[in-house]
């Protein structure tokens, strides 16, 4: 932080209980300079007017709502606190006030500051921006992306749009203090209320680079109205990634393409999110993800990637690219709970992206037809070595690709756990309910079961003999063999019964491989969630499994459980040989003569 920054924040700690005037103040003053208006003030009334007396025809709403956000907020303020503060800040430079307060405002739908992580600047380069581009950011903040773009090239034709009043008005600031000169800026929501409308039709760009709000519940009305037929590619879920992502695709040109920053769960979610991006694969509009590592957004660990959709992906049809940017070097931290890309993992990724290739545990270029009902980069791209219950293993990368596996769900059927809830826990029948907790080294603690009443037909919840539990959610991967019957026990929702389909698996040998280094592998793989890991049954049907004859299996689990035994005997033996050693030392100075053990 230099000096004129630090300086404000200590006027601004030091004004603690009216800080909020600060920041008009610094507003008002750098509309002022961009104005050229630095006449002395001596009344509050002057200053006003002074802000008043600015005009833009090119971006008139935007200046009014900065403009009136400074007057509702200062209206009330003596007329001494203003001049103290403003002749504070004068001795400022324009472009150190405006840093100090672009970092003090909040985006209007997320609190993050993402400038620094330097996402902005990837997803401009990512988006191969020519300088005859027209340009669209339809939730751009009061910075972004659009204004690095604008930075490089004045002159480019760049749109924006804001929800919030305030953020819109100090975009304007942005925007004129480095003297963009075809910089559009629009109020409003764009799902509701999109501003750039031409001849009655929805405008379309060159190129779409947009960060919207992350997971946000949205009005189903303002859906439903589907304005300008933006939200065609499926019914949208009640949270708005899509909704973005919709209205993003329906804002390019026939060949423009967008760049948007998307969060794991859209890219991975069942139901309405799925058939959204099975429709989007089919109309070959995906070009690329780029999964980033975590904590790049301030105040919380959600994983984010970047999107990449093209209307016209050239010699590229029919494919999609992953990119896995967590790599040695790629990032960098520089708070306790923030990583940034370095200008080495900028130059990587777009190195990557542009010449489409593949790299082990980087990136990988699939079909279409190869697309696995999910966009999740690790799904597709492999580390190269993984940490396994404190264990570090090289992954090979071919042997993986050679090995002969089959997918989970041909080989048992998934059945879901028992949702409970308080409306069903009393009813006429009592059952043993079977927790994650209650699992232990492959086994069903079924001594310590809990019991619940219920009032459904229990059938199709009920765990019998042969059967493996797998849990889904939270702790992933926790496995039981139910090698005896169990009586009237269920399983809980957080889990899943695999039962076998035929007689063609040994369920222990498969119990067994899902709790191994390879099977755990797998199952991290699958894994999802942004702050709860999950794996949903469609995952886990396309888990792996090597494909192993089932008298191989039989011997396999014979000959573990024959060395099993030998070594419990051996160890027992050395435990009583331990136990010998240590009594005959005790002994050799007459401890037995003293203590007797009890039988």
């Amino acid at each position: 932080m230099n000096n004129q920054n630090a300086k404000l924040n200590v006027l601004y700690q030091v004004n603690r209980d009216e800080a909020s005037i600060i920041k008009p103040i610094v507003a008002g003053e750098i509309l002022l300079r961009i104005n050229k208006d630095d006449r002395p003030i001596t009344k509050k009334v002057e200053f006003f007017s002074r802000i008043f007396s600015c005009k833009d025809k090119s971006n008139i709403f935007a200046l009014q709502e900065l403009q009136n956000w400074i007057k509702d907020e200062l209206d009330d303020v003596e007329d001494n606190k203003l001049f103290q503060t403003l002749n504070y800040i004068r001795k400022i430079s324009s472009q150190d006030l405006i840093i100090w307060l672009n970092s003090k405002v909040k985006h209007s739908r997320i609190e993050r500051r993402i400038q620094s992580s330097k996402i902005d600047r990837l997803a401009m380069k990512l988006a191969l921006v020519k300088r005859t581009d027209t340009i669209l950011d339809p939730t751009s903040g009061c910075e972004g992306a659009w204004l690095d773009i604008l930075r490089e090239n004045k002159n480019q034709q760049v749109t924006i749009q804001e929800i919030n009043p305030v953020l819109a008005g100090i975009a304007y600031l942005n925007g004129k203090l480095i003297k963009a000169n075809n910089l559009n800026i629009l109020v409003g929501d764009v799902l509701n209320d999109p501003k750039y409308i031409e001849d009655g039709q929805l405008k379309q760009f060159d190129k779409v680079i947009s960060f919207p709000p992350i997971s946000m519940i949205i009005n189903s009305e303002v859906i439903n109205q589907n304005s300008f037929n933006r939200f065609r590619y499926g019914k949208i879920p009640r949270r708005g990634d899509y909704a973005f992502i919709s209205n993003a695709i329906s804002s390019i040109a026939d060949n423009g393409k967008a760049v948007l920053l998307v969060a794991d769960g859209p890219l991975f979610q069942s139901g309405l999110a799925a058939k959204i991006r099975k429709n989007l694969i089919d109309l070959d509009l995906v070009e690329a993800v780029v999964s980033l590592p975590s904590k790049f957004l301030l105040g919380t660990a959600i994983p984010v990637n970047l999107l990449i959709l093209n209307r016209n992906k050239g010699a590229f049809k029919g494919k999609i690219q992953f990119i896995e940017a967590d790599q040695n070097g790629w990032y960098e931290k520089v708070l306790r709970n923030f990583n940034q890309l370095t200008p080495l993992g900028i130059e990587k990724i777009v190195s990557l992206y542009q010449n489409k290739v593949d790299q082990s545990g980087v990136s990988r270029v699939i079909k279409n037809s190869e697309y696995k009902d999910t966009l999740s980069v690790k799904r597709y791209v492999w580390p190269t070595s993984i940490e396994i219950d404190q264990t570090t293993y090289s992954i090979s990368q071919q042997n993986l690709m050679d090995a002969k596996m089959i997918n989970l769900g041909e080989l048992v059927e998934i059945k879901r756990g028992y949702n409970v809830i308080r409306r069903n826990e009393n009813g006429d029948t009592t059952l043993a309910l079977i927790k994650i907790t209650d699992i232990d080294d492959l086994v069903v603690k079924n001594k310590a079961l809990s019991e619940i009443s219920i009032s459904s037909n229990p059938d199709r919840y009920l765990v019998r003999k042969n059967d493996v539990l797998f849990s889904i959610r939270g702790t992933l991967g926790k496995i039981a063999y139910v090698d005896k019957s169990l009586g009237n026990a269920i399983a809980n929702a957080n889990m899943v019964i695999l039962r076998p389909k035929n007689n063609n698996t040994n369920m222990k040998w498969l119990a067994l491989y899902l709790n191994s280094p390879l099977g755990k592998f797998f199952i991290q793989q699958a894994a999802g969630g942004t702050t709860i890991s999950i794996i949903s049954p469609t995952d886990l049907e396309q888990l792996k499994v090597p494909v192993i004859a089932r008298e191989k299996q039989d011997k396999a689990v014979e000959k573990l459980e024959q060395e099993k035994l030998s070594l419990d005997k051996q160890k027992q033996e050395l435990m009583r040989k331990y136990i010998q050693n240590d009594n005959e030392f005790f002994n050799s100075w007459g401890m037995d003569k003293i203590l007797h053990k009890e039988d």
